[in-house]
């Protein structure tokens, strides 16, 4: 398996994965916000709530912007394409939920008392696709290496692992 680089990066590190605890961090709060209006009733919970979802849809689809180059450059063959096709059609599906709910939550603002059950029960479930989809991700890099450097001695551990080099022994812990 060879490694996937990123296909964008700053100063040598990829881009995707700096930028994804941007929405998760929003996206996250904007849940426990609605949670906490819901359950004190004062507003200012409500717009936190609003301004969160606002700060996670939008870096949410900045943040899909290289995750989706980094995924263009992966191999149709490679069973990490269809991960990171998953991956992303999750997260779309979490921009777009969290999107729905900044309509509700914006059309509710100037009232006394805005309604904030839909708003919990729609971030709960973004959020939790959010897990999923981050699962996804984690395995991208955990299993599949894509968007990491390995070091030459850790390239030659994989290529050993999977029987494409034999007789060599760079870790006694390696059976061949």
């Amino acid at each position: 398996m060879a490694t996937l680089y990123s296909k964008v990066k700053v100063l040598g590190r990829p881009v995707h994965p700096m930028m994804v605890g941007f929405p998760i961090a929003f996206f996250s709060s904007t849940l426990f916000a609605s949670i906490a209006y819901l359950a004190t009733g004062d507003r200012d919970w409500f717009r936190l709530a609003y301004l969160a979802n606002v700060a996670g849809v939008v870096t949410g689809l900045v943040a899909a912007v290289p995750g989706f180059l980094d995924w263009v450059g992966i191999p149709d063959h490679l069973k990490a394409k269809r991960i990171g096709f998953l991956h992303m059609a999750l997260n779309l599906v979490v921009v777009g939920l969290f999107t729905l709910n900044l309509g509700a939550q914006g059309a509710q603002l100037g009232l006394a008392q805005p309604m904030a059950l839909s708003g919990v029960l729609i971030s709960a479930l973004g959020v939790a696709l959010l897990l999923i989809a981050g699962a996804y991700g984690g395995s991208l890099v955990q299993r599949y290496h894509v968007g990491i450097d390995l070091t030459r001695e850790q390239e030659l551990i994989e290529h050993v692992q999977r029987g494409e080099i034999r007789g060599h022994h760079t870790d006694p812990l390696i059976q061949h």
